[in-house]
This record gives structure tokens, sequence and C-alpha cells, in this order.
């Protein structure tokens, strides 16, 4: 699926509300910014498990902060994020 087809998908469903919140970078109702990266990407998850997909649209919403790329251990943050999300929805 293209990210344009995974967005329509995304921004239809029945918690698209709480999608497209995220997507504009609206955090609140998140008690952190990263249980808001984490919402996301367990959202965009649920439709693909393609990592690097999930970190595209990421990169294009509204929460995308330099803290993503920024190194914990031998992943960045960014990949830990997603790598959790998609064990979540599997």
């Amino acid at each position: 699926m293209t990210d344009q087809a995974l967005l329509v998908q995304l921004l239809s469903a029945a918690n698209s509300e709480k999608f497209a919140r995220l997507w504009m970078g609206d955090a609140s109702g998140y008690p952190s910014p990263s249980e808001a990266d984490a919402a996301f990407c367990a959202l965009v998850a649920f439709y693909t498990h393609d990592p690097a997909q999930i970190d595209a649209l990421y990169r294009r919403a509204g929460l995308f902060r330099e803290k993503w790329d920024e190194r914990h251990g031998a992943e960045t943050y960014g990949a830990m994020t997603i790598r959790k999300s998609i064990e979540l929805v599997s």
C-alpha cells in the first residue's frame, strides 16, 4: 500500500479522529510526547508492519521531533518505538 493510500485508510477508520489529531501534532490526552509517538506508530502499524513506511509517515506527521533520531543503545528512539508498536499489534 502506498503512503497516500495508507493515510486515506487511517483517516477513514473508526478511530480516525484520534489519528488525525496525532497526525497534526496534537499530543493532548497523552501523558507524554513519547506516549503520543507510540500511539501514532501503533495506529499505523495496525495497517502495515513495514518499519520504513511507519518511519516515513511519522517523519511527515506534526509529532516529529529531533528525538526520533537519537540513539538509545543499538537503536534510535524511532526504531525502538516502531519495533515495539509492531510487536504490540502483531
